[in-house]
């Protein structure tokens, strides 16, 4: 909740502050007829600098879109193949699959525990993952097991082939989901970002530089509709942080899935 009144009233100023210190050049301060000398300037001008920020802004906001859409991706497949491997385990006969659906419980169990920020958290820390590696351990062993010659021996060759490959899956997604939960600010590409709106606001007090009203209202609404857009992008440059993460709620329901399989699997074969 403090965060979160820090943040607005943090876009409160950003929004209300440079307005009212344009106006207060233009018309009250000593410099006002230096600003005002420069009121030749055509309303056009405007548009080069806008076009050149709105550009920046659509190309951040489209990779900042392309990250959340592989980010789905990747957790759908590691999913997907999780199952796989689940249902694989539940046709092994003797028992034999019961340490792979345990193997393949403990790790969904790591990573929906372990490889995500918490709900509350508007901006990722981006180390995350790295400060534990409980599901780097779950997945390792989930190898181990899957590829013990014990258990391979009880499943035909290409039965094998296709266990080994969803295991292969699920290290691939994994390590690409958590690719881009450590994803790092670029900061050139938010210092242009950041450049490019100052000189369009620039652009907007030079054209309204004898209208103080004018001035006001055309900052007011350019900072008003642009500051908590790139607060938004900002915020969500990984995919699993920002005002709407994706969430793991696929692993959540693949995990309660395996604990299913694995329980029938276990009175089955009793």
């Amino acid at each position: 909740m403090v965060q979160w009144l820090i943040i607005v009233l943090l876009l409160a100023v950003s929004v209300i502050l440079p307005p009212l210190m344009l106006w207060w050049l233009s018309q009250r301060s000593k410099l006002t007829p230096f600003f005002y000398s420069l009121a030749g300037v055509a309303p056009p001008f405007i548009g080069l600098p806008g076009m050149l920020f709105s550009l920046n802004l659509a190309f951040v906001c489209n990779e900042t879109w392309q990250y959340r859409e592989t980010a789905k991706s990747a957790m759908s497949h590691e999913a997907d193949a999780l199952r796989n491997i689940g249902r694989i385990a539940s046709n092994i006969p003797e028992r034999g699959g019961i340490p792979i659906l345990d193997a393949v419980r403990q790790y969904l169990d790591a990573a929906c525990s372990f490889d995500f920020p918490e709900e509350a958290a508007v901006f990722s820390n981006g180390s995350i993952a790295q400060q534990n590696n409980l599901s780097l351990a779950a997945n390792a062993n989930l190898a181990d097991i899957i590829l013990n010659s014990n258990n391979l021996d009880k499943l035909q060759p290409s039965i094998q082939q296709a266990l080994i490959t969803q295991l292969s899956v699920v290290r691939n997604k994994r390590l690409e989901r958590l690719s881009l939960l450590n994803i790092e600010k670029s900061k050139i590409k938010w210092i242009s970002l950041i450049y490019l709106e100052l000189i369009t606001l620039l652009s907007i007090f030079i054209v309204h530089v004898t209208n103080g009203r004018a001035l006001l209202i055309a900052s007011f609404l350019f900072l008003g509709g642009v500051n908590p857009f790139i607060f938004a992008i900002y915020s969500s440059q990984s995919p699993f942080s920002g005002l709407n993460p994706v969430n793991h709620k696929i692993l959540i329901e693949t995990l309660d899935r395996v604990k299913g399989v694995e329980e029938i699997y276990k009175n089955k074969t009793q």
